[in-house]
């Protein structure tokens, strides 16, 4: 049990206690009159709080990763704008579900959205590295933790390099993809200010992959024919449901 789900359990708890002293007391097999209990401001205050408290944790805890074989998985996504309902809750959540599963990016056809939103954090991944890997896979660029809203890439590096990439929804598998070494990107962060920037080597890497998944591709796409075929077995247990993920995911129906 983790200790958001133990808040929860807590919290809904003492909801329970809050609940059966705000509503009446009925039974159908005797009358009894409404529990009457008048209220301090004091503790009203403090339960409506914790209301409040709770619903907000329930509304931003881990989200279902939507495994291969979701039609969603396929889809061009849709452009949002900055009035688009639930915005900043789902993009809390997806950090959340993100961490949760150890992930350095989730994009939000993952948590079955259709829409062109991915968060990427690879701050965490840099500071488990050695100086040499650091040098190699980010140069003198910083790591980056950053939510990308209608991202679109408008150009890449000629200079492309092979590394070994796996995916949420596609758990227990990974592959070597071949990408671009750099990009360049227009996109809007989470309070819809528009950038346009250069991202080089893993940076590059993590968003393209993200990217890719706002574009309905995979990065299984990317592999050799023969690297496909390896894996074929694999695919289809996961589209079938046929496996045991350590997190919580949304299979194809």
């Amino acid at each position: 049990m983790g200790p958001l789900l133990a808040e929860n359990l807590n919290g809904l708890t003492k909801l329970s206690v809050f609940a059966s002293l705000v509503f009446p007391f009925t039974s159908k097999y005797n009358k009894m009159r409404p529990l009457k209990i008048n209220f301090s401001p004091e503790l009203w205050f403090m339960l409506k709080r914790l209301f409040l408290q709770l619903k907000n944790k329930i509304e931003t805890m881990a989200l279902a990763i939507t495994a291969y074989g979701t039609k969603v998985l396929r889809k061009v996504c849709d452009e949002i704008t900055k009035d688009y309902e639930g915005l900043a809750t789902l993009i809390d959540s997806m950090w959340e579900t993100m961490y949760e599963t150890s992930g350095v990016g989730l994009a939000a056809p993952q948590v079955n959205k259709a829409i062109r939103l991915f968060v990427v954090d690879t701050e965490q991944v840099y500071e488990g590295m050695n100086d040499e890997d650091k040098e190699d896979l980010f140069e003198d660029e910083a790591p980056i933790k950053e939510t990308f809203i209608n991202a679109q890439i408008i150009g890449e590096s000629e200079e492309v390099w092979a590394d070994n990439e796996g995916c949420l929804s596609l758990p227990d598998i990974s592959g070597e993809v071949e990408r671009p070494w750099s990009i360049e990107i227009e996109y809007y962060d989470r309070d819809f200010n528009k950038h346009t920037k250069t991202f080089s080597g893993y940076n590059a890497r993590v968003i393209q992959h993200e990217y890719d998944h706002t574009e309905g591709i995979l990065y299984v796409d990317h592999l050799s024919g023969i690297a496909k075929r390896l894996i074929k077995g694999k695919l289809n247990k996961i589209a079938e449901g046929k496996i045991s993920p350590r997190y919580r995911m949304r299979f194809a129906k």
